[in-house]
């Protein structure tokens, strides 16, 4: 119960991180750009906390998920010489990998939408109007940077459940 529990965790931390670049893109699309800066004044100020504690936990959650929810018994995929002897585990190695570098790339992604936030929110002379309040592209591209690095986990998600279900049954496969 406490595996699926912590995989439910593990996803709601993903939906919460993700869908934090989800809000800024839509206030991009549906909010006119002199009424933005309200926007991002108030979504400034609970940002990094959401994004910190969102990442924490995926990142935490992932190194139990790797332990325990990987083809082999703890330590899991975190055995690197078994994970290499068994079927599909270098590609699921690799997969993981690109997990563990998209976490980094989120932190990255973290800090530079907090400051992009900070500095569209609260342009110079608090001036709601300013045009750095309006237009600001380089929030828009990092948001939808971020949606597409959450678009590209799920994909390497799917692979890995394909990949666990292979190995169990390359047990099963005739050797010749």
């Amino acid at each position: 119960v406490a595996n699926l529990g912590l995989r439910w965790v593990h996803s709601l931390a993903g939906a919460v991180w993700f869908g934090l670049s989800g809000v800024i893109v839509a206030v991009f699309w549906l909010v006119k750009s002199d009424s933005r800066a309200e926007f991002w004044r108030r979504l400034q100020p609970p940002f990094p906390w959401l994004a910190g504690a969102s990442l924490s936990i995926l990142a935490a959650t992932g190194i139990y998920n790797a332990m325990y929810n990987s083809p082999i018994k703890p330590p899991g995929a975190l055995s690197l010489e078994v994970m290499g002897r068994i079927a599909y585990g270098t590609t699921y190695l690799l997969t993981l990998g690109l997990k563990a570098l998209a976490i980094g790339v989120g932190v990255w992604l973290a800090i530079s939408l907090a400051r992009g936030l900070k500095r569209a929110g609260f342009s110079a002379g608090g001036n709601p109007t300013a045009a750095i309040a309006q237009k600001n592209p380089r929030l828009l591209s990092l948001a939808l940077a971020n949606m597409a690095l959450g678009l590209i986990m799920m994909l390497s998600v799917a692979v890995l459940v394909y990949l666990h279900n292979l190995s169990h049954l390359a047990v099963l496969a005739p050797r010749g």
